[in-house]
């Protein structure tokens, strides 16, 4: 899948256990209390379509 949207109530520990600020005393504290939008940039050109779609659901401010 190129792009999606994790949860608040989803598990995104798998996207980020194995980073730097997995190491960091606050992760678990922030762990699953935010959305996240993960993008497979290395499909670029099948992103972009993609981007290119939803991007007037949001106002340009």
């Amino acid at each position: 899948m190129d792009m999606f949207l994790i949860g608040k109530a989803a598990d995104a520990g798998a996207l980020f256990d194995t980073l730097k600020i997995a190491l960091s005393e606050e992760y678990n504290v922030h762990l699953n209390r935010h959305s996240v939008v993960y993008i497979d940039f290395s499909r670029m050109s099948r992103t972009a379509a993609v981007m290119r779609r939803i991007s007037g659901a949001f106002p340009r401010g």
